[in-house]
């Protein structure tokens, strides 16, 4: 192919592009003292009733497409996770943002404003990427209070450690050599790219959310006593899931606190000692008191245990708000008095009048045309920039204020100093409209395949105006900077040595 991106200008897009990803990856934080204060109604029997149906949602996928075939369980457990899952914002935690079954704070636009520009996190530099994503909100479950990012790692992480784990096991390894493979695996990347390297932020409360979805999965198939069994009528929910029984003070970050590297430290902990006054609030006391008669010891705990006696991390209670407050009332120790599960009654089955409100809620989709923007140097268009309109199916009662998923036909237009495209396909993007009433205004991760005509006039470099390019591209935006590539073959216009032209696109949108 003659007319070729210079092979350096696509290597350096390239590693731009991997460490963005890298860097974001596992950025999602949260600040559970910002609603230290604010009253929250119990979520749990909404988040209950959510789970359980999308695993009776993939059963039913399963079934209808297998006909009279009774499916694997295994194909029901990775079907409800490809119904909770996507790149960086699950689409689990994306439905508690959005109900108006889930009670959280921040809630709204003006909130989540206020939230941005002042929670434990805002203070950082503008190429600080890892602080790109906005944090998320605080909800209660059972009286804890909890990041919904912790739903996110159960479902997503949680799916991850549960597929190596099984793999592990498959390999002849024992359940404790598995289960010990899977912890040092996840160690390593809380501690690099999915933590500490990539955010600043190693977060003991991310890694029990990981492993107890790793629990929840594996559960579904196999253990004493799976949650999936089969019949004649087919695969049946046998015990319906409740995540009272696994979230506890662990979960929260005000409590299990997180361990900070030197330079987030330093922008954190003024921050953190602002919140000393709320400290000796009642509500503040009555939780804390409540999560000390609770507290447990955990799998992880116990790893984190090791790590601080082998100073391979530092004790995390450096970087709690006792720790960092003067005259602190209570100096806890870190959570390590009880094992097994927490001392509180289960919230038992969930409620089937909510479980069928819930499916159609969800399931009263309407069409909405949303705009897109975007500024882009590309080859060979040059400067320029781009307008599309995502036609996305969503719940009617979703506003979009809030991060939100936008999803289905997509159509571009882009036009540069050199060459016009326009483009159709299918996109997906997560982002959020505020007080936008039809572009997003924020991009956070966006992906998108089109089918496109090219055209070139000006003076476009290593190609002649004229030419008329018919070919596909491939989309993806990482917090608002996107990358674009795609293949073309020349249909009219003067005819070049090579048909071929291969063109790459960055920029601002998507």
């Amino acid at each position: 192919m003659g007319s070729l991106i210079r092979p350096r200008y696509l290597a350096r897009a390239l590693i731009l592009c991997v460490l963005g990803v890298a860097s974001v990856c596992g950025a999602l934080e949260t600040d559970q003292y910002y609603a230290w204060t604010q009253p929250l109604a119990d979520s749990t029997a909404a988040l209950n009733a959510k789970l359980n149906l999308e695993l009776e949602l993939a059963i039913e996928h399963v079934a209808a497409r297998n006909g009279e075939e009774l499916p694997q369980c295994t194909d029901i457990a990775e079907r409800l996770m490809k119904q909770l899952h996507f790149t960086t914002f699950q689409d689990f935690e994306l439905w508690t943002l959005n109900t108006t079954l889930i009670d959280r704070y921040p809630a709204n636009p003006e909130q989540e404003l206020e939230y941005r520009q002042s929670n434990l996190y805002h203070r950082h530099g503008v190429l600080d990427v890892s602080t790109w994503l906005p944090n998320v909100p605080t909800i209660e479950v059972n009286g804890i209070r909890l990041g919904t990012d912790k739903l996110a790692h159960f479902v997503s992480s949680g799916w991850r450690w549960h597929r190596e784990y099984v793999k592990e096991l498959e390999r002849g390894l024992s359940h404790e050599e598995a289960e010990r493979q899977i912890l040092d695996s996840g160690l390593y990347w809380e501690r690099s790219l999915m933590g500490s390297l990539a955010t600043g932020v190693f977060s003991p409360g991310d890694l029990e959310a990981n492993y107890r979805g790793m629990e929840y999965y594996y559960s579904l198939c196999h253990g004493e006593e799976p949650v999936l069994e089969s019949s004649a009528a087919g695969w049946e929910i046998r015990r319906p899931f409740d995540f009272s029984t696994v979230i506890g003070p662990e979960w929260d970050e005000s409590y299990n606190t997180p361990i900070y590297s030197k330079r987030r430290w330093r922008k954190v902990r003024p921050v953190l000692v602002g919140y000393c006054e709320e400290l000796n609030h009642p509500a503040v006391q009555e939780r804390r008191d409540y999560y000390r008669s609770i507290e447990r010891t955990t799998r992880i705990g116990e790893e984190l245990d090791r790590m601080i006696s082998e100073d391979i991390v530092p004790d995390p209670y450096q970087f709690s708000i006792e720790a960092n407050c003067a005259g602190a009332s209570v100096a806890r120790e870190r959570i390590s008095r009880t094992t097994g599960n927490l001392g509180l009654p289960e919230n038992g089955p969930p409620d089937p009048q909510l479980i069928e409100e819930i499916r159609a809620i969800d399931s009263n989709l309407e069409r909405r045309p949303v705009g897109t923007l975007g500024l882009n140097f590309s080859y060979p268009d040059r400067l320029g920039g781009s307008v599309g309109v995502l036609w996305a199916r969503l719940p009617a009662h979703y506003d979009c204020m809030t991060l939100c998923p936008f999803e289905g036909p997509f159509l571009q237009l882009q036009g540069g100093w050199n060459a016009v495209r326009l483009s159709g396909g299918w996109a997906r993007i997560i982002g959020e409209k505020k007080n936008n009433r039809f572009f997003v205004s924020d991009v956070y991760v966006g992906l998108g395949f089109k089918a496109s005509l090219l055209h070139t006039y000006g003076d476009p470099p290593s190609e002649e105006a004229g030419r008329t390019f018919a070919g596909g591209e491939f989309e993806f935006t990482i917090v608002q900077i996107n990358f674009r590539g795609g293949i073309y073959h020349r249909i009219a216009g003067p005819k070049p040595d090579d048909p071929w032209l291969l063109t790459l696109t960055v920029g601002w949108g998507f």
